[in-house]
C-alpha cells in the first residue's frame, strides 16, 4: 500500500510524492497534531492571563499603597471651641 504526501518546499511550490506508510502512523495523525498544538496554545494562553493578572494586581497594590503613604495633613478647625465642666448632679433624694 502507497500513500500520497504532499509537500510545500520553501519556495512555495507543491510537489506530489508517493510514501511508504511508516510502522505505527495513525490514519488520522493530522488530528492528533492539531490537539497538541491547541493544547500548547491553551497553555500558553492560561500563561498570559495568569502573567496579566499578577502585573494588574501589583499595578492595584501599588496604587492603594501610595495613595495611603500620601495622605493630606488634617488642619484644626479655624473656630475655637471651648468646653465647660457639666454642672454636677443633684443630690440623690433621701427616704
Amino acid at each position: 500500500m502507497l500513500w500520497l504526501s504532499v509537500k510545500r518546499d520553501s519556495q512555495g511550490k507543491t510537489g506530489i510524492k508517493r510514501v511508504a506508510p511508516a510502522a505505527g502512523l495513525m490514519a488520522f495523525s493530522a488530528f492528533m497534531d492539531r490537539d497538541d498544538a491547541r493544547r500548547k496554545r491553551g497553555r500558553s494562553r492560561r500563561t498570559t492571563v495568569l502573567v496579566s493578572i499578577l502585573i494588574h494586581a501589583v499595578a492595584l497594590a501599588f496604587i492603594v499603597v501610595l495613595s495611603m503613604w500620601r495622605v493630606d495633613e488634617l488642619f484644626s478647625p479655624s473656630v475655637k471651641v471651648t468646653v465647660f465642666p457639666s454642672a454636677t448632679a443633684p443630690p440623690a433624694a433621701v427616704p
